[in-house]
């Protein structure tokens, strides 16, 4: 924001006021870091399943929905995994392949984070996607709500898309994939592409003190706080400034 910029720039000018060097990029006081306002974009979404059976393209809003993206196009073998929860993960174990795994039940909290914990155990053994697999008779209208919830834009530290994660209802695959079907046998090619709605770059502000011990000056002591914050708002006993001074003292 603007505000977040003004207070940079205040604190840059005070640190050079106080004889502070500057720490950041470029002999500059600023250090910038990306934080992305994106999420997926359901309606240019391409999903197909290849498997024994054939190849079936899966309508995204109406047997499927969304969360996350890739900017590149997913073409992989698709590796059916029997997790239950407190599963440990090898790390890189399925490195360049999609994770597929069951939920089963209705939406709730519960299926919700069954869903997180499979996704860490995918990301974790390094997989590039995660497909769920949901009930036959998921209903459509929540299939609707959720994808349009997931497809809101979230703010993203580090500028990294979400892990692609793909929901779909088995029965829009069963005919290419058959129960009882090895998995190894079938792929995922789909175009999952990302809204960026901001591709922002806040600042860190950074000074250095020099050391002035020849024995010592090389190692560091840091000190930090955060100037974040909701700047102005409701009054309290009149005062609208909303300071922070109390967030790093608590």
């Amino acid at each position: 924001s603007a505000g977040l910029e003004t207070a940079a720039s205040y604190l840059a000018d005070r640190h050079l006021s106080y004889g502070l060097e500057p720490a950041g990029a470029s002999g500059t006081f600023f250090q910038r870091y990306p934080f992305g306002l994106m999420g997926p974009d359901p309606d240019n979404a391409q999903v197909t399943f290849v498997g024994p059976g054939g190849s079936v393209e899966v309508r995204v809003g109406r047997d499927a929905f969304i969360e996350g993206g890739s900017d590149t196009f997913l073409d992989g073998p698709l590796t059916f995994t029997r997790f239950t929860s407190g599963t440990q993960p090898q790390p890189g174990s399925m490195g360049g392949e999609i994770a597929v795994f069951s939920l089963p039940g209705a939406w709730g909290q519960s299926l919700w984070q069954s869903s997180l914990e499979q996704a860490d155990f995918a990301r974790t053994s390094g997989a590039v996607a995660v497909v769920h697999i949901l009930d036959s008779e998921f209903p459509a209208s929540v299939i609707r709500q959720l994808g349009s919830s997931l497809a809101q834009p979230r703010w993203r530290l580090g500028g990294d898309a979400f892990l692609p994660r793909l929901f779909v209802r088995s029965r829009a695959i069963e005919g290419v994939i058959p129960g009882g079907a090895p998995w190894a046998r079938a792929t995922l090619r789909a175009q999952l592409p990302l809204n960026v709605v901001n591709d922002a770059t806040p600042p860190n502000v950074l000074a250095e003190l020099p050391g002035s011990d020849p024995e010592l000056r090389d190692e560091y002591i840091v000190l930090s706080a955060h100037f974040d914050h909701v700047g102005v708002g409701r009054p309290i006993d009149g005062d609208s400034i909303y300071n922070g001074a109390d967030d790093n003292g608590s």
